[in-house]
């Protein structure tokens, strides 16, 4: 059980800088997924799940804006992330993601959607989304209230859905 970084909601490698120098893990910024800048345009045919797909072609603009390059970039990560996965777990086995679901320009941006895409197409069986029953505990902090922009504990305001996306290995 895990919880993939967040498309754009914050730099992963940098909240976890602290845990590669402690470690003194190599400092590969390239390599994380969810990296929003630094991210080069591709040519070619672009295959996102239906859950991106129209924010990577409409509201990003695809390989012309730094947004539309960074979904492209890290749904391959979660495509290599999730090969891998299937690689690893024994027949049988369980793979669980906490995921949330977050509003951006007043329109939900469906990770949870997204990843039970994803893990179909990587040849898992079973996939499921569970809403996660919020009682005070959360994956991620409350959020941006959707019409304001600005920082919200409020959870009903905040646009931030939380789930559980389960796929088994056949």
């Amino acid at each position: 059980m895990t919880s993939p970084p967040y498309f754009v909601t914050y730099d992963s490698f940098d909240v976890q800088r602290l845990s590669y120098l402690a470690f003194d893990w190599p400092m590969r910024r390239h390599m994380q997924v969810g990296a929003k800048y630094g991210q080069l345009p591709v040519t070619g045919h672009i295959c996102l799940p239906p859950a991106f797909r129209s924010w990577y072609e409409q509201d990003f603009r695809a390989e012309c804006t730094v947004l539309g390059r960074a979904l492209r970039a890290y749904v391959d990560g979660l495509r290599r992330h999730v090969a891998e996965a299937l690689r690893v777990v024994a027949p049988g086995g369980v793979v669980v993601y906490a995921v949330a679901n977050t509003v951006r320009a007043g329109r939900v941006f469906d990770l949870a959607g997204g990843f039970r895409e994803l893990l179909t197409e990587a040849g898992f069986t079973d996939v499921r989304v569970t809403p996660r029953v919020q009682e005070g505990r959360r994956i991620l902090p409350a959020g941006r209230d959707p019409r304001t922009g600005r920082f919200t504990g409020d959870v009903g305001s905040a646009g931030v859905r939380e789930y559980v996306v389960l796929g088994r290995r056949s």
